[in-house]
């Protein structure tokens, strides 16, 4: 096991980076962080947060994070729809890969499967991938061999060693909206989505609240799924730039006119921004090709 499983000192973040990225002798350093016994009460989502921490510190300002529940039925709806070269695009390749409720996977061996391809897809990048469980280490024969070999080989630290911010102080903590845990793929093509439907469907697949969607927040995951959010809206359903804007916290037109460019220059040259959209578009009811033409 992992010595660092075995610590009784409660770490602060920079002690922690520090465990992720010197390396043990003769070993590379980590690229998978694993907290387990995390309360299930606790106010906010420990991965997402450790995850969104390492981006910044990584120079790369966003992690694709997820919930376990929310992974798995767009797992399953991908794979239904025979989209999964889509969805997988959308989140192999990421700096930064974060799962809370890791445990909810245990029901389909085939999305653990697809997550310990992503660990190794992460790794290759040079990044890193974080969860969160409830589960403690004994209940982990329930994952598949690959992922429990992948997860065992990363650091494995019980939640009561962090030192983390209490809910209140945290991004979104108890104050805040409750993020919601799952997928909604039941949009009616023929129909077109309401700005809060468009902006629900974009808040859960980045992984953010719609306080922060639509407030003044400005990390860089909120910043992204805003903007994808009003070209989505004006490019794919035809909103007004004003709706827009007043939808999303009152902000001006050029505010969204901006939006809508720089989301539609960046679709020329990124093959992720491009699978994203697509598959957030599928979500809304409406087809979109994974080269999202501008």
């Amino acid at each position: 096991m992992n010595p660092a499983t075995r610590t009784g000192e409660r770490l602060t973040a920079d002690q922690l980076w520090s465990l992720l990225t010197e390396s043990p002798a003769g070993s590379a350093p980590f690229s998978t962080l694993v907290v387990y016994c995390v309360p299930k009460r606790w106010g906010y989502p420990v991965a997402r947060f450790l995850g969104h921490e390492a981006a910044v510190r990584l120079g790369v300002g966003l992690c694709r994070s997820w919930f376990g529940s929310q992974f798995l039925a767009a797992f399953r709806d991908a794979a239904q729809t025979k989209r999964l070269d889509q969805f997988r695009a959308f989140h192999r390749g990421s700096m930064v890969f974060a799962v809370d409720g890791l445990e909810v996977l245990a029901q389909s061996p085939a999305a653990q499967e697809e997550i310990a391809i992503t660990i190794d897809d992460v790794e290759v990048t040079g990044g890193l991938s974080v969860f969160g469980t409830a589960w403690s280490l004994g209940r982990w024969g329930q994952f598949v061999p690959r992922l429990r070999s992948r997860l065992l080989a990363g650091l494995v630290l019980p939640f009561s060693c962090l030192e983390l911010p209490p809910p209140r102080d945290c991004v979104g903590g108890s104050g805040s909206k409750k993020v919601p845990n799952s997928v909604d793929s039941s949009a009616e093509p023929a129909v077109r989505p309401s700005l809060e439907e468009i902006a629900q469907k974009t808040a859960r697949l980045w992984g953010i609240r719609m306080g922060e969607l639509r407030g003044p927040r400005r990390f860089r995951a909120a910043v992204t799924a805003r903007q994808i959010a009003m070209y989505v809206s004006r490019s794919y359903f035809g909103y007004s730039l004003e709706q827009i804007g007043r939808y999303f916290g009152g902000r001006d037109h050029t505010t969204v006119a901006h939006a809508c460019c720089r989301i539609a220059e960046s679709l020329q040259k990124d093959p992720q921004l491009q699978a994203a959209v697509s598959y957030l578009c599928h979500l809304l009811g409406v087809e979109v090709p994974s080269q999202v033409a501008s």
